[in-house]
């Protein structure tokens, strides 16, 4: 069975977790999807973003605090790395 990753940059999106549940819930073989999220956040106004995990065997998330961000070609990177992390995807 072949897979689908999913690459996310999300930088203080609340919208996250739900574009991520909603994911999941219209696609016609849930299983075969994985999602590498780079979530740039600060801890002491965001953490309520990731409240709600679906999925989280096929779900792989990086934190990385949002005032050290790089940029978003450099999440995506990041994101893209979860693809290959322990090779199971």
């Amino acid at each position: 069975m072949k897979k689908i990753f999913v690459s996310i940059a999300s930088y203080r999106d609340p919208e996250c977790q739900w574009t991520v549940k909603e994911l999941f819930a219209k696609a016609k073989q849930p299983e075969r999807i994985f999602v590498g999220i780079c979530w740039q956040f600060i801890a002491s106004e965001d953490q309520d973003y990731f409240a709600i995990e679906t999925r989280p065997e096929q779900v792989r998330r990086i934190d990385f605090d949002a005032l050290e961000s790089k940029g978003v070609c450099w999440a995506k990177v990041q994101a893209m790395i979860l693809e290959t992390v322990n090779n199971s995807v």
